[in-house]
């Protein structure tokens, strides 16, 4: 995962994680990785590779590195592979997305994801410009030319105290406008003073939410992809899942910011967590480092509760940010939320198993 601008971001959504990032970085208007950055993790990250490498690359807003950026990245991808199949995904708030942009996603198939939490008023109401403007109309025109130029993508939506009881408007807003493939994030971030934020969803409302989610998936199934829904079919059915909240350990992929600074996770980013930079210390060192095995191995750490769950294997936990406290064993604060929607989708997923 890739992080070119920093978290340089024409937007200030309001519950955005990785604004606060900016203490450790201060990127200003002209932030973005160097060339010799950039070559120096491509080539390091495909010489570890073996068939198949993937970038993401993400932000703040990736496309405020522009796309000369881009058209190099994947020039360097293309001189230093030696064989393989390179895959790069995108995550954007599509604001600024235009022909030019999604000729370049098409040529090259990039897998993009845009960010919209749903109707106007959902989506309005954190994610605003920095004058404090909406944004929605813009974001939807980029989704728009996306569909245009058959781009592959998905959207991504926040799911917060306003959406959450929102699960049918959110879910025919998407359908009924031909998106597929969609992804819903809770969110659960921390106010200034530690305390959790005006704008989370609760651990009953994200319950209802999945388990009210999963009952319109499932009419759809399989003409609709959601990911968490998708994720664990695969996992019940003994494949690999895909989605590493519910996987049994972290340290899945690594998060390189512009200057080379190298970390084990985007929720982790911050001084404590930094693993070191590749261009002191390659990839291939900084992967197979101590640090970074102890904090692939530290999900593993989980409290008798979770060790005696009947879904354990279907949760492994979750995310470990989302634990009241994030570096030791505790059951997240969606606890809750995961035990009902399993207990609640069984008999569905078992008639999805049953058909397939």
């Amino acid at each position: 995962m890739v992080k070119p601008v920093s978290a340089r971001c024409n937007l200030a959504c309001e519950y955005c994680f990785y604004a606060r990032r900016s203490e450790l970085y201060h990127p200003g208007p002209r932030t973005c990785m160097s060339e010799k950055v950039l070559e120096a993790m491509i080539s390091q990250y495909l010489a570890i590779s073996t068939e198949h490498a993937s970038f993401s690359w993400q932000g703040g807003e990736p496309l405020l590195a522009g796309l000369d950026f881009y058209l190099r990245a994947v020039k360097l991808q293309e001189a230093h592979g030696r064989g393989h199949t390179v895959s790069n995904a995108f995550q954007t708030n599509g604001t600024l997305l235009s022909e030019s942009w999604t000729r370049f996603f098409k040529r090259y198939k990039f897998l993009v994801g845009i960010s919209v939490d749903g109707p106007p008023d959902i989506h309005n109401a954190y994610r605003r410009t920095r004058r404090g403007r909406p944004t929605f109309d813009r974001a939807m025109a980029g989704l728009e030319l996306l569909k245009e130029d058959r781009v592959e993508f998905n959207v991504l939506s926040v799911v917060t105290n306003l959406s959450a009881c929102r699960w049918e408007d959110i879910y025919r807003f998407f359908v009924d406008r031909g998106v597929r493939y969609l992804q819903f994030v809770p969110c659960r971030e921390l106010d200034a003073a530690g305390n959790p934020a005006p704008f989370n969803v609760t651990a009953d409302q994200y319950g209802e939410f999945l388990c009210r989610m999963f009952d319109l998936w499932r009419e759809d199934f399989p003409n609709v992809y959601i990911r968490l829904f998708n994720s664990v079919l695969a996992a019940r059915m003994g494949a690999a899942g895909g989605l590493c909240t519910l996987g049994p350990r972290c340290g899945e992929y690594l998060v390189v910011e512009y200057n080379g600074d190298v970390y084990p996770c985007d929720f982790f980013v911050d001084r404590g967590m930094l693993m070191g930079n590749l261009m002191e210390s390659s990839l291939g060192r900084i992967s197979e480092s101590t640090p970074f095995e102890e904090f692939g191995r530290a999900k593993l750490g989980l409290p008798r509760e979770c060790k005696d769950c009947p879904w354990l294997d279907l949760c492994y936990g979750g995310c470990r940010y989302h634990r009241p406290d994030r570096l030791h064993p505790s059951r997240t604060d969606f606890c809750a939320s995961y035990r009902r929607f399993f207990e609640y989708s069984e008999e569905g997923y078992r008639d999805i198993e049953r058909r397939l």
